[in-house]
């Protein structure tokens, strides 16, 4: 995450957690288990605010 979106997320009122898809990168929906870009693949959680 750049420095931008560091303190961007802290004053944000938006979602507190980002799914990001291990293998391409790409960020995916809430809850998400399956990316729809390079299929099944480990989807990681990140906790903006922790």
């Amino acid at each position: 995450m750049s420095v931008h979106g560091f303190v961007t997320s802290m004053f944000a009122t938006g979602p507190r957690y980002v799914y990001e898809c291990r293998d391409c990168g790409a960020t995916l929906e809430a809850g998400a288990t399956v990316c729809p870009y390079c299929g099944p693949t480990d989807v990681v959680e990140f906790d903006l605010q922790g």
